[in-house]
Parts: C-alpha cells; sequence; structure tokens
C-alpha cells in the first residue's frame, strides 16, 4: 500500500493540519512483521506522519497512533496454542516446549486468523505519543547527519 492510499484512506492531506473530528478513523494501528524489518516500517511510518501531523501524537489520553504486535512465535501442541511476541521473544527457551511444535511468524502472511484474534485480545499495541522527545527521538533515528549520535544512542541500548 502507498502512503498515498494510506493518507486517502485516513483523510490525511500534506499541508492541512489534521482535525481528528475530520478523520475516516479515530485510531490508526501500524500493523508489520515482528522482525527487525517490520519494527523499521513500524518507525518510518510514524516518522512520516510526525514530519507532516505532528498533532496525531499530542494527545496523550487519547492516542492516535499505535503500533499492533502479532505474534512471533507459535507453539502447538494438540489444540494447545502459546505465543510469544517480539517483545517476548527472549523468554523463549525451546527447551522448556520440548514436544510443542514451533513456528516463527516470517512475517504476517504467514499469520492464520485465530493468530490475529489472539493479538486483539491479548492487547499487545504500543501508542506512540509525543511525550516532549518524539521529534529529538526520530530525527536522531532518521537523520543521516546524525550517525554518530545514533552509534552512541545505540551503545547505551545494549
Amino acid at each position: 500500500m502507498a502512503l498515498h492510499d494510506i493518507m486517502a484512506s485516513i483523510n490525511l492531506i500534506p499541508g492541512v493540519k489534521a482535525e481528528r473530528a475530520d478523520l475516516n478513523y479515530g485510531k490508526l494501528y501500524i500493523c508489520a512483521d515482528e522482525d527487525e524489518d517490520g519494527k523499521n516500517i513500524g518507525a518510518l511510518v510514524c516518522n512520516f506522519l510526525y514530519k507532516f501531523w505532528p498533532e496525531l501524537f499530542q494527545d496523550k489520553d487519547n492516542p492516535f497512533v499505535y503500533i499492533f504486535n502479532t505474534p512471533f512465535i507459535i507453539l502447538k501442541k494438540g489444540k494447545q496454542v502459546k505465543y510469544f511476541y517480539g517483545h517476548q521473544e527472549h523468554e523463549y527457551n525451546p527447551d522448556e516446549w520440548v514436544g510443542w511444535e514451533a513456528k516463527r511468524a516470517k512475517g504476517l502472511g504467514t499469520l492464520e486468523k485465530d493468530h490475529f484474534i489472539d493479538a486483539i485480545y491479548s492487547g499487545y499495541t504500543l501508542p506512540i505519543v509525543d511525550d516532549g522527545t518524539l521529534s529529538e527521538v526520530l530525527d536522531l533515528i532518521f537523520n543521516s547527519a546524525r550517525a554518530d549520535d545514533r552509534k552512541e544512542w545505540m551503545k547505551d541500548k545494549e
């Protein structure tokens, strides 16, 4: 889906302030693969939206933009199913799940309806709001002139 299609479906117009009452949806959930590429896609969409409509990130009590997480590791044994999401991947130890069939969700296309239903009801969504640092963080991540700053920031995250 092209950015033009996303803007048109939401009713976002570049150069025009986004009034939530005028938008076609009350919330936007960004759903991408749970791997690193998918996380990058989510960040790129947030950066795009923030560049043109920072007001979408202002309401901390009623966020508009969310990252929607889907299962990353799916375990199955008979009719029992257990999910590990991307933020829980470090908790998954294959030795603890002997006898279970393990499948890594390679992307959204590998997920089945039940997997999405679990994701919806598990509530693993991350609201993206401007806490006063969003502009700085997005600049740090995407500004090519700040590569050295980014390296230092990433060292602190290890």
